[in-house]
């Protein structure tokens, strides 16, 4: 997931990839291994590249205060710096977002059309993602539990040629 953050008026592009239960994440060119839990008094044990965090973190809208050590970081979510995105064949995009509560497919699974891919929940409502086509799922780019914007892409598939144009895009 490619995200942009505002701070201090410095933009901060901020890509996440899930790894089971940890996250490689990428802040501009500097790459940490995250991983993190939540504790009782409402902190987030963090732990990044073996150093270890627990910070308090609020959101409001689209603001994310982290509160740690004393010092208190506002992060602004931003658009991104080119709002095209080239959409490509066999990409499946999340129509809403929400957070991934069931994934019913893994890599290298072969789906049928109209098959159920994951379910996305926003707003106490469920969301089916569904294959558009007989395939196969080459990356499942999120796990269950993650965090989604409303067109960030989910799964690629690689569409089945065989079925003679029963499994055009």
């Amino acid at each position: 997931m490619e995200l942009y953050y505002e701070h201090k008026n410095c933009m901060y592009k901020v890509d996440v990839e899930q790894r089971s239960d940890t996250w490689e994440i990428h802040i501009n060119d500097k790459v940490y291994q995250v991983s993190a839990s939540e504790l009782k008094d409402g902190r987030i044990h963090v732990t990044a590249n073996d150093l270890v965090f627990r910070p308090r973190v609020y959101c409001n809208g689209q603001n994310r205060f982290v509160f740690l050590n004393g010092e208190t970081y506002r992060l602004k979510r931003a658009v991104r710096f080119s709002t095209t995105h080239d959409h490509v064949e066999g990409e499946i995009l999340s129509p809403i977002g929400g957070k991934i509560v069931k994934v019913f497919v893994g890599e290298g699974d072969i789906v049928q059309k109209k098959q159920d891919l994951l379910i996305i929940e926003s707003m106490k409502m469920e969301h089916r993602v569904k294959s558009p086509v007989k395939g196969t799922v080459m990356r499942l780019r999120y796990g269950e539990g993650a965090i989604v914007d409303t067109n960030e892409v989910l799964v690629d598939i690689e569409r089945d040629k065989s079925t003679n144009g029963q499994g055009e895009w």
